[in-house]
């Protein structure tokens, strides 16, 4: 039978491995709808030329525009949300593993206290497609004026 270390060292491995999956994941995912999305606009301002409600040359509204930032914002919350839960999951049972340790008598790790400063970085990491979306607009509409 396993010991309340050996379990709680899976757990923290178990729940590592799920944190860096769900990136991996909405890495992916987002990359795929930024393309997506690309050439979603582009069809869409091909059929607004062809039915003359768009110029030539002329950009798509940017009401449309938004509604494909809109949703790669969504998605990156969901996948927030789910890196974030995982990243408790650690912290909970890194938490107690310490505290195991730390109980011992003579214990022979010393833990270091937990960074917990990298979740704003996976937070930004998922952010930031939204964001070059914007940006892209911004500059191609600076670029055409």
């Amino acid at each position: 039978m396993k010991s309340d270390r050996e379990i709680l060292i899976e757990e923290v491995r178990s729940a590592r491995d799920t944190v860096i999956r769900v990136c991996q994941w909405g890495i992916t995912v987002l990359l795929s709808l930024q393309i997506a999305t690309y050439y979603i606009r582009n069809g869409l301002v091909e059929r607004l030329v062809q039915s003359g409600e768009l110029s030539q040359g002329a950009l798509m509204p940017l009401d449309r525009y938004l509604i494909g930032t809109f949703f790669l914002c969504f998605i990156a919350t969901i996948f927030t949300i789910l890196t974030s839960w995982a990243g408790k999951r650690i912290g909970f049972f890194s938490d107690q593993l310490i505290e195991l340790d730390n109980n011992n008598q003579n214990p022979k790790i010393k833990w270091p206290k937990p960074l917990r400063k990298a979740r704003w970085l996976m937070r930004l990491l998922f952010f930031s497609f939204p964001v070059v979306d914007l940006l892209i607009r911004v500059y191609i509409t600076i670029e055409l004026k």
